[in-house]
C-alpha cells in the first residue's frame, strides 16, 4: 500500500515554525485569486525575509467590506494602489511585487494554540498610523514598557470602572 501527498520544499517545511512577531521584507511568488460563498479573496504566497533567510508564508486578501483596510495596504507598499483604485484587480498585478509587512500572533481558539499571522502591509515599527474609522479620532503615541516602540492610543479608550 502507498500513500499520496504532496511533497513540500526544505523552505516550506520550515516556514511551519512559528515566525516572531516583527517587520518582515516580502516578495510575492503566486497568487491566486479565488471566490468564496461570501467574498472574494486573494491567497498569496510570500518569500518572507529575516536576517537573510528565507520562509515561504501564506496569507489571504479577502475582498469584503471589513478588510477593505489590509487590502488597500497591501496595494499600497506593493505600489499598485492605481490598480486598486481602478476597482479591479487581478492575480498577475501582485506577482513579484515586494514590500515590508508585520507578523503578529494569536491564539487559535479551535487547536489552543499560538498562530503567527500577517497583521497588515506596509507598518513600520515605531510608525503611527491612523485608525479606519467613520469617527474621527485623535491618535497619539505612547513608549511601550515591553519593547522600544511606540503604539498609538486612542484618547477614547477608557478602561476606568466606576465604582
Amino acid at each position: 500500500m502507498s500513500i499520496s501527498y504532496a511533497p513540500i520544499s526544505k523552505l516550506e517545511a520550515d516556514s511551519v515554525k512559528l515566525l516572531a512577531k516583527g517587520e518582515y521584507n516580502f516578495l510575492v511568488v503566486e497568487c491566486v485569486e479565488g471566490i468564496g460563498p461570501q467574498c472574494a479573496y486573494f491567497n498569496l504566497k510570500l518569500e518572507l525575509d529575516s536576517n537573510h533567510k528565507k520562509f515561504i508564508w501564506y496569507d489571504r486578501l479577502i475582498v469584503s467590506e471589513g478588510w477593505q483596510w489590509k487590502l488597500r495596504h497591501a496595494c499600497e507598499e506593493m505600489r499598485i494602489l492605481g490598480a486598486y483604485s481602478s476597482g479591479k484587480l487581478e492575480d498577475s498585478d501582485f506577482l513579484k511585487k515586494r514590500g515590508i509587512l508585520l507578523i503578529d500572533h494569536q491564539l487559535d481558539k479551535k487547536d489552543n494554540i499560538l498562530k503567527a499571522y500577517v497583521k497588515d502591509y506596509g507598518v513600520r515599527l515605531g510608525s503611527t498610523m491612523p485608525k479606519i474609522s467613520s469617527i474621527e479620532t485623535k491618535v497619539h503615541t505612547k513608549q511601550s514598557t515591553m519593547a522600544n516602540i511606540e503604539l498609538p492610543i486612542d484618547e477614547q479608550f477608557n478602561d476606568d470602572i466606576p465604582f
